[in-house]
């Protein structure tokens, strides 16, 4: 880690700890932004949430996308037990 301290500067001399991002041949591989000791646990499941919140976003657009948004929960069900179906047969 103290690596990374000295190196980033050095490597990136327009590093601004609060917005920056990393890339690698042109394409974004890393977010890179300040913590310590005492907001790193916070930090760390704000971006989880914010992940798991876009996760999901993309999950309901692509439902949306396929009309699968406005599935019944009886439909829903009839679905499942098809596939169930279908596994216990193939296996």
């Amino acid at each position: 880690m103290s690596r990374i301290r000295r190196d980033v500067p050095a490597t990136y001399p327009a590093f601004q700890p609060k917005k920056n991002l990393l890339t690698a041949n042109g394409k974004p591989i890393a977010i890179l932004t300040d913590v310590d000791e005492d907001n790193f646990e916070e930090r760390l499941k704000a971006l989880r949430r914010s992940r798991d919140r876009a996760v999901l976003d993309r999950i309901g657009e692509k439902a949306k996308a396929r009309g699968v948004d406005k599935l019944s929960m009886k439909q829903i069900d009839a679905i499942i037990q098809e596939a169930r179906r279908e596994r216990r047969s193939a296996g």
